[in-house]
Formats: structure tokens, sequence, C-alpha cells
């Protein structure tokens, strides 16, 4: 979709009202592909600058404008999501970065930000073009990937940690407290259509279950009628108590941590060796569960999930804490007396219900084509359960069988529902 002239007068005002060491001589907007992107309109900017030594050089830069479509802006709650990711880079970074000066370097696991406002219907952000980095190039994501993903979820989640310990309440006003509800709001369309989808994908997801594991369903069958029950019932309730903030574990989330929200750079082997995190939309004080397992049951197998999932929260545990002890300027051994491995896994084992909730919602929009995505699209901004029937042909049999395959790891892992 080519931008409007009103969009371009609107980027170069935005580009004009910068405090710059160079000067602009010449920028141009391009399209940017956007497969299974529904909320936002992406568009690459190529910037020529002029320095005062009279080099010129050209950067690139990815523009994020709101889709100009106003059931998708209710349906999405575009205005909430863009005022916290504008949030993000204008407020929470920089107080992040100015309270640990000694550990700002951690921050390059999100791309540079060039310029962020919030305005209702009018918002804008534009951050650096990462041309090194791309989507991981897997559909289910293996232990390299994984692991350095959570790696960088960690880095992110330490900052928390390390401010409610230097300033608890410069931390909670500042960083708890102040965003704005983007799925969960009671009453909104978010709310309607999760509850809707919710349901009719819960229940095929349970008779799957008893249709593919029939000895599995009868040994979990108690577990499996509670699930049909809450998944009968409006479900936004649920995931409000799901992400309300308790306990010591409690951190600044990213609230949509998949493989469509992760860049990597690879090595010359082809491994994963960087990383970077974008789309700060749903920021959310919560459990690090919220992000956890939303990763691990999207984006990874039931085997991997068998084979990992205990290793991988260790580790992400780990690196927690070491990132949280070198910001705090202490040792790992004090933070732990706070901070368990065994207290963090029952933080998870209460809050990992979100992550497969969450998954069968979107693993269906996730594996579609995109002539299937482009269809779905037309099928959202009036959800019924009889359109969201109609969804759970999208992928196919392999979709299927995946989320009963969720479902099935979930109530064997004895998780709380």
């Amino acid at each position: 979709m080519a931008l409007n002239d009103e969009g371009h007068k609107f980027i170069q005002r935005a580009l004009n009202s910068l405090e710059l060491d160079f000067q602009i001589s010449h920028f141009d907007v391009q399209p940017f592909s956007q497969d299974n992107i529904m909320v936002s309109s992406l568009f690459e900017i190529n910037i020529q600058e002029q320095r005062p030594s009279g080099e010129k050089r050209t950067r690139k830069f990815i523009a994020k404008l709101m889709r100009d479509i106003k059931y998708i802006q209710e349906l999405f709650s575009l205005n909430e999501q863009f005022y916290n990711e504008c949030r993000v880079y204008n407020e929470v970074i920089p107080l992040f970065i100015k309270s640990f000066p000694h550990q700002s370097e951690t921050f390059n696991i999100l791309p540079g930000c060039l310029y962020a406002s919030f305005a209702e219907s009018n918002s804008l952000l534009i951050v650096e073009h990462l041309t090194d980095y791309t989507l991981g190039n897997v559909t289910d994501m293996d232990y390299d990937h994984c692991s350095l993903a959570l790696k960088a979820l960690a880095q992110f989640h330490s900052f928390s940690y390390a401010l409610k310990k230097q300033d608890s309440g410069l931390f909670h006003s500042n960083v708890a407290l102040a965003w704005k509800e983007a799925r969960y709001r009671e009453g909104s369309h978010s709310e309607a259509f999760i509850n809707i989808v919710t349901k009719v994908f819960g229940s095929d997801c349970v008779r799957t279950v008893k249709d593919i594991f029939p000895e599995f369903a009868r040994k979990y069958e108690t577990k499996l009628n509670e699930v049909s029950s809450i998944v009968s019932k409006p479900i936004g309730s649920k995931y409000r108590k799901l992400v309300q903030a308790e306990g010591p574990f409690a951190v600044l989330c990213h609230g949509d941590f998949n493989r469509n929200n992760i860049l990597f750079r690879y090595d010359e082997d082809g491994k994963p060796c960087e990383v970077k995190l974008v789309d700060f939309q749903t920021v959310r004080y919560a459990s690090p569960a919220i992000d956890i397992s939303f990763i691990l049951y999207l984006n990874t197998t039931s085997v991997f999930r068998a084979t990992h999932e205990e290793n991988l929260l260790s580790y992400y545990h780990q690196k927690v804490l070491e990132s949280t002890a070198s910001l705090l300027q202490c040792t790992v051994e004090e933070l732990k007396v706070e901070l368990s491995l065994e207290e963090f896994k029952s933080d998870y084992r209460r809050h990992a219900l979100y992550g497969f909730l969450n998954s069968m919602i979107f693993t269906r929009r996730l594996l579609a084509s995109p002539k299937e995505v482009e269809e779905l699209e037309k099928k959202v901004g009036n959800m019924t359960e009889e359109r969201a029937k109609e969804m759970l042909s999208l992928g196919g049999k392999f979709v299927k069988e995946r989320i009963a395959e969720m479902l099935r790891d979930f109530l064997a892992k004895d998780y709380q529902i």
C-alpha cells in the first residue's frame, strides 16, 4: 500500500521537528513488506544525510503508522497500542538508561528510535531499519533461536527487577502503572472478539484431544472438563486475572513475545548470534510467564517442549539473575533469596495458562497462508460464533492437531487452570 500525500507530509513534519547533528538533504518513502501484519502500516524511509564535514550517507528507517480502517482500530485498540509503544521509547527506556548508565548498552536488544509520537488515530513511530536482521528463518524455533530470544527477554525484564529494588516508588509510578489496556479491557471490541474465538476454538480443541488422544483424555477427564467450562464462558475476566501483577516476579512484559516480534542476525555458519526485540504495543506489568509461556506454546513443537521446556525456564532464570546482578552491582546469590528458581517455576505454573490460551487463538493466523490471512481480516471486524467456526479450517488438520498437542502438554504439566 502506497503512502498518500497526507501521510508523506506527516512524516516530513516529523523529520523536520527533530534536533539532529546532520541535515536531511533528501528522503523517500516506500511500502515495506508486512506479511501477517494486521494492525500497522509499515514504510521504509531512505534518508540522505549531510554532515557538517561534508560527508554524505544514506540511512534506512521503518515508519509505523496506524491502519486507517476504523474496525481494525477499534478491534485491536490501536490508540492504546500506539500510546504504549511510544511511551516505551520516549519515557521508559530513557528512565532505565538514566537509572543504570553503566549498562546502557544492554538496550542494543531494541532498534534505535528516531521519532515516536502519539495522538488519537494519528500516531507515528520511526525506528532504525535493521537490514542485517530478519525474522527467524524457521517456522518452529529450535534451541539456538529460543535460548537467544529468552536471553534478550531476560535482559529486558532485568531492568524491572533492578529498578524495583533500587527505587520501588519510581518504578511503580513510572513503569508499572501507566499503561493502557490494549486487549482485555472490559466491554471492549477486543474482549468481545476474544470471548467468541476462545469459546469456539477452545471447544474444538477439547474435542480434538478426545478424538486423537483418547487414553490421555480418559486419564485427564476432570481437567479437560475444567478447560471446557472455562472456555464456554466469557474469558475476559480470566485473562485479566492472569495478567494481574503479583509478587516479586512481576516485570514490565513485552506482552506479545513471539517470533513475529523477534529479529535475528546470523553468523557465517547460519547460526543466530544476535537478536532485536520489536513491537512493544501490548506491554504490561505482569508475570514473566506471560511472555515465556506464549513463545513456548506458539513457536515450538510438542517434542521441543518435552525436551527443553524445563531447561529453558532454568536458563531464563539464570540469565535474568545475572543481568539484574550486573545492573545492581551485587551477586547472583544475593538475588536468589527473593528470586529463587523454585519460586520462579511456581509463578510460571500459575500463569502458563495465558500462553496456551493466547497460542490457541493465534496459531491459526500464524501458520495460515497469506491468502488465508487476507480472508481472515475480512471476518474479524464483526466476529460471530458462525464466523469463528469458519476459521477452524485455517491451516487444516496440521494446525488442529498442533493446538490439541498444546492442550495435552499443558495438562500433562499439571499447570494451574
